[in-house]
């Protein structure tokens, strides 16, 4: 109600402030597993916790609400999947508040000794699948009868992390390694020695600094007739130019926003 009466064609303007909507938190997951595969999981409030202490040895996981875990589907040979403190765990069978028949250490996670009572457990299914693949792009190679060490990419990259190289089906390895090798001391570090990385990257540049080509440079000379494939991942933005995740209206937002995480550990 206004203290004075307006008069007749006065324009009144209503001011109003209000704060963003408030976002509850969310996380994911970004895991690339032993078959140099990455995955995307959305991270959700742990489902349930152990109800019981799982050793490294243990057929069968006692937790507290099994009913919160996704049901397994062992006749399609499709199981249930968990992440507990790191290890990825199938278990193809629930019955009641037990999961058995499981998988231990699935794609290359570790298996801690023990996992005490009380430590959560993470739904890591299909279901937290978020709507996001990388583009995987492929350059093949067929070693020439006249072998060189030098290859010239279809792209340009900045660094050797942009890309993986598979010589006859084998990953060469990008940087150096430290190895014990028995043959120079039977005891570590007396028998440490450094493996080279086996390629290297070779950048051409014009006058103002910009790639030209990019070429790798292979450690050992190929085998003539051998496949060399050059594989690389293309992301795509999740959010559009300036907006953060928390407000962006794509797929990928609203599923992320679809669930809530504790603080991360």
């Amino acid at each position: 109600m206004l203290n004075k009466r307006p008069a007749a064609n006065d324009i009144i303007e209503v001011i109003h402030f209000a704060a963003d909507i408030n976002v509850p938190k969310f996380a994911y997951r970004q895991f690339k597993d032993i078959l140099n595969r990455t995955h995307f999981k959305r991270l959700d409030i742990e489902e349930t916790k152990l109800a019981k202490d799982l050793r490294y040895f243990d057929l069968r996981i006692e937790v507290v609400d099994a009913s919160k875990l996704p049901e397994p589907n062992k006749y399609a040979n499709v199981p249930g999947v968990v992440f507990i403190a790191g290890e990825r765990i199938e278990y193809f069978v629930k019955e009641g508040n037990l999961l058995r028949q499981l998988r231990r250490g699935t794609l290359g996670t570790g298996v801690k000794d023990i996992n005490v009572t009380g430590t959560g457990v993470h739904d890591q299914g299909p279901s937290k699948t978020i709507p996001y693949k990388d583009v995987t792009q492929v350059q093949e190679v067929t070693v020439p009868d006249s072998p060189s060490a030098t290859i010239l990419l279809n792209f340009k990259a900045s660094s050797v992390n942009d890309f993986e190289i598979f010589v006859a089906g084998k990953r060469l390895r990008k940087t150096t390694l430290e190895s014990f090798n028995p043959v120079l001391a039977l005891d570590s570090p007396e028998g440490d020695s450094t493996l080279a990385a086996e390629f290297t990257l070779l950048n051409t540049y014009d006058g103002s600094n910009n790639i030209l080509t990019s070429s790798v440079v292979l450690l050992d000379t190929p085998v003539a007739n051998q496949k060399i494939s050059i594989m690389r991942k293309i992301g795509r933005p999740w959010t559009d130019l300036g907006v953060s995740l928390g407000e962006t209206q794509t797929d990928i937002g609203y599923f992320l926003r679809a669930g809530t995480s504790a603080l991360p550990e």
